[in-house]
């Protein structure tokens, strides 16, 4: 959990340092400055509680990283919201990060247009195709192994009837002797 968290501590420090560079314009740095301690505060909160809680809590290692592995994926909820909103309109989030700056332009009627957007596109899609074929292969396979669980499963019920009828043959009466004397 620490190595997790600390990722998120480092980051929040480094931007705390890119605050404190006079190549960005106050209204960043301050964004800067605010982003980084906060995101270092609530690391270094996390972490705390989260000890806390499994000190007092678990009763095993089972419970310890049970509980370390609920919390990790609550705190990377926020993450994944970042993804789902990159998936849904990436423009707006790369113009709301300041991360597309140099590759927007705007058009004379004030709408932003990306550049290479038709090659970003293609981009995907052959990505996209190239995958399929991947998931269709990947499918393939897993039907092939449906089938050779089948097949086993198949053979498992035959040798369990023959164990049943062999173990009727076998039933030895131990009180007569086989051989008599």
């Amino acid at each position: 959990m620490v190595a997790h968290l600390l990722k998120d501590i480092i980051n929040g420090s480094r931007m705390v340092v890119l605050s404190g560079k006079e190549r960005h314009d106050i209204p960043t740095r301050i964004r800067l400055f605010f982003g980084g301690t906060l995101l270092g505060a609530v690391s270094i909160f996390t972490f705390y509680v989260s000890s806390l809680y499994n000190g007092v809590i678990a009763t095993s290692n089972t419970e310890i990283i049970l509980n370390s592995v609920v919390i990790l994926f609550i705190c990377d909820v926020d993450e994944l919201i970042y993804d789902i909103l990159i998936v849904i309109n990436s423009g707006w989030v790369k113009r709301m990060t300041h991360q597309g700056q140099e590759a927007s332009v705007t058009e004379p009627n004030g709408h932003d247009e990306e550049k290479g957007t038709e090659e970003t596109n293609h981009r995907l899609v052959m990505k996209n195709k190239s995958g399929s074929g991947t998931n269709r292969d990947l499918e393939g396979a897993v039907e092939s192994l449906e089938r050779q669980v089948q097949i086993l499963h198949t053979n498992m019920d035959m040798l369990m009837e023959q164990n049943t009828e062999l173990k009727s043959y076998t039933q030895w009466d131990v009180s007569t002797p086989i051989i008599s004397l």
